[in-house]
């Protein structure tokens, strides 16, 4: 893959009807065709999209397939109130994105709650996957407390934070989220920015809120099978790095790589990086 970084790809943008909702995928299909090659297939994480692994893509080999996928509920993807909001639903709508394409040698590539989603594939169709990158995966989180599952049904509860989400900036939310803030463009912060404009929004929020379904279980975590890549920012504010240490503990084909000066958002702040780990893993 050397002398292949930077490499101006051509992006085939589409949306697919899986799990009964619409679904925006962006597929950078690779130049030649070279044999052994993995596919990956990128997940984003909460209040995210496809857009945050923009800085990421043009660091891997063109010969490489690359699929990005906006979830049911962010970016460019529908936002159903009739769309179930769980995990293992999440992770049936990759593996059926997977069979739709026919992706062979499949490697996902799952930031923060799409890190969750990816183990989740892995483990519930183990035959789709033969690879795992996780970048500040969010593991362990329970189900939410009863009391804000309570107060999600409060009437009116979309319409007041979209009234509230539209005249925010989220510029200051990012800076939370990363250890430098000079990877913070404005290109950033008007992507991350746009769905807070949206009442749909919000309302597949109330409904995440409502059913999603804690994390997985330590055995379960311990039946994964695939060869995983765990990547974690050492100043992550979200997701402490102990957490890295734990789940390689329970993940049995995992290895560690610390990223220095580095906070939650991996794909952004570190793309280059990333990358370098991330072929190395896969070759």
């Amino acid at each position: 893959m050397k002398g292949e970084t930077h490499v101006k790809r051509i992006c085939r943008k589409t949306t697919l009807y899986l799990q009964g909702t619409h679904v925006y995928v962006e597929r950078w299909e690779s130049k030649r065709q070279v044999l052994n090659q993995p596919t990956l297939v990128c997940i984003h994480g909460f209040l995210s999209s496809s857009y945050s692994f923009h800085k990421l893509i043009p660091h891997f080999s063109p010969s490489l397939d690359i699929i990005c996928l906006d979830l049911p509920g962010f970016g460019l993807s529908s936002k159903p109130k009739t769309f179930r909001y769980e995990l293992k639903n999440y992770a049936a709508l990759v593996a059926e994105l997977i069979k739709i394409y026919n992706l062979k040698g499949v490697t996902l590539i799952g930031h923060s709650m799409g890190g969750q989603i990816a183990l989740r594939t892995a483990h519930d169709y183990p035959e789709l996957v033969e690879s795992l990158i996780l970048l500040a995966p969010s593991v362990y989180f329970h189900r939410v407390r009863k009391e804000v599952y309570y107060a999600s049904f409060l009437p009116f509860l979309a319409g007041i934070f979209h009234k509230w989400g539209r005249k925010q900036d989220c510029r200051s939310f990012i800076e939370q989220l990363m250890y430098s803030k000079r990877s913070i463009s404005q290109s950033m912060v008007e992507s991350y920015g746009r769905p807070f404009k949206e009442l749909s929004f919000y309302e597949a929020l109330i409904c995440l809120i409502r059913q999603r379904e804690g994390d997985m279980e330590e055995q379960d975590l311990k039946n994964v099978q695939q060869k995983t890549l765990i990547m974690w920012g050492n100043e992550d504010p979200l997701i402490p790095v102990s957490t890295a240490y734990k789940l390689k503990r329970d993940l049995a084909h995992s290895t560690l790589a610390v990223l220095s000066h580095t906070g939650h958002l991996i794909p952004e702040e570190q793309p280059t990086l990333t990358a370098k780990y991330a072929k190395r893993f896969l070759s």
